[in-house]
């Protein structure tokens, strides 16, 4: 349980180090294959 919790607060640490940049990246990435996805969608 102990270790468990450890590992968490470890990711959760790494994820805090996470520049904004990456973040930011994924999160555009991820909208603009939405919006191609709606595009197929309105063309069917």
């Amino acid at each position: 349980m102990l270790f468990s919790n450890e590992k968490a607060q470890a990711r959760k640490a790494a994820i805090n180090k996470v520049p904004e940049q990456i973040i930011l990246s994924e999160v555009r990435r991820m909208v603009e294959e939405m919006q191609a996805l709606n595009k197929k969608l309105e063309e069917t």
